[in-house]
């Protein structure tokens, strides 16, 4: 009796030893990049230009630390979005969104270890 005891024992022993199940991974940590200044021409005619400074938030640490060690490609990439704009294209909250969302996009292109979620407008103005 002992000895089924004791080979039930060891048989739940080396069932839970090899197969229990993996720990999961801790969850990404979003981390917010402050990208700084951009001051630019807008596209048209009017010589209007823009002047806005933008933080971004990246989906884990690595990809925050990938924004600032490749901060002359992000920025490039942000400065090329804006240059594109018109003051038509940026007027209203719908405009800022959707220029949040480009540049985003422009980013997350540039990116191999993670992806920006959200782009944060800290001061916007045209002149």
């Amino acid at each position: 009796m002992a000895a089924v005891v004791l080979a039930l024992a060891a048989g739940a022993y080396a069932y839970f030893a090899h197969f229990r199940p993996e720990p999961e991974p801790p969850p990404k940590q979003p981390k917010i990049v402050h990208l700084g200044e951009f001051i630019t021409n807008l596209a048209g005619v009017d010589r209007r230009f823009v002047k806005v400074q933008v933080d971004v938030k990246a989906d884990s640490e690595e990809a925050g630390r990938e924004i600032v060690s490749r901060s002359s490609e992000v920025r490039d990439a942000v400065l090329l979005v804006l240059r594109s704009k018109n003051v038509t294209d940026l007027a209203g909250p719908e405009g800022m969104k959707k220029l949040g969302v480009e540049i985003s996009d422009s980013i997350n292109q540039i990116l191999t270890t993670g992806d920006v979620l959200a782009v944060y407008f800290v001061e916007f103005a045209i002149q």
